[in-house]
């Protein structure tokens, strides 16, 4: 065990529906995501305003990025094909956020109590981003910052004071928290794990292992799924250079057939 951490929280604040359910099995707009009753009364006497013309936003992108029976336009027409819809949906995501706040509080006060803060490292992140209608798209999987881009904030008590409370634009990934949490822990990451420790990017002692070996510049994005017919493109994003291998299924078979196409994207 690291001399300088004799405690660490491993906790998942769940983002589920109240009271749970299947997440993703609801074709109701903003079924998917139902919270307290509670919560959701916050936001019964607002109005979520649209971030801009979704539609035309949508008809600014790639064809085959507008294709119906891609994933993303489908559940867009699904989640916000009105003005009703959009709201109920938005709402309901909201009031979940606010839940999900509140619980992350009553974690960190209970470290708190227990006398553990300066003894324990905590990492709020998530798994992935929601475009909710950013790019007149739904759901996740597409390569774009609301899609892919999420929170990662780091309490290390081994953290020195310059580097609290900065801000990092390095790349890090969701493969390396596992090497990040074993190496505050003083263990040793398998050797086919593919991540790195993230504390490399915050430790004074890490400086000359930084130096021989530089943080990532680019990672590859795969999310290859074709789910009941619908298309999922798959990507590879280096700085601002996209590469995506669009896949056309034959007939009832699972082949598909790729070519890639190269892009640049405003992110």
């Amino acid at each position: 065990m690291d001399t300088y951490l004799t405690a660490m929280l491993l906790c998942s604040v769940s983002f589920r529906s109240y009271p749970p359910k299947p997440v993703g099995v609801s074709e109701e707009p903003g079924g998917q995501f139902m919270p307290k009753n509670s919560t959701r009364a916050l936001y019964e006497n607002i109005t979520i305003p649209e971030l801009y013309k979704m539609s035309h936003a949508r008809s600014l992108m790639p064809p085959f990025l507008q294709w119906e029976r891609t994933a993303a336009v489908a559940r867009f027409m699904q989640r916000y094909g009105t003005q009703e819809h959009y709201q109920k949906s938005m709402k309901n995501m909201y009031a979940l956020i606010t839940q999900v706040d509140q619980a992350c509080k009553e974690i960190v006060d209970e470290v708190k109590k227990q006398g553990l803060l300066d003894e324990t490292m905590i990492i709020f992140t998530t798994d992935n981003g929601m475009f909710n209608g950013a790019h007149g798209l739904a759901g996740k999987w597409y390569p774009y910052q609301e899609s892919i881009r999420v929170p990662l904030i780091i309490h290390d008590p081994r953290m020195p004071e310059s580097k609290r409370g900065t801000l990092n634009d390095d790349f890090t990934l969701n493969v390396d928290l596992a090497e990040t949490i074993l190496g505050a822990a003083g263990l040793r990451p398998h050797p086919d794990m593919q991540g790195r420790d993230i504390a490399d990017l915050y430790l004074e002692d890490r400086k000359a292992a930084r130096k021989e070996n530089p943080w990532r510049e680019e990672f590859f994005y795969d999310f290859d799924v074709d789910k009941d017919g619908l298309f999922l493109p798959i990507m590879h994003w280096s700085g601002r250079s996209l590469s995506i291998f669009t896949g056309t299924q034959l007939g009832k078979s699972s082949c598909l057939t790729l070519r890639k196409i190269h892009l640049s994207l405003q992110m």
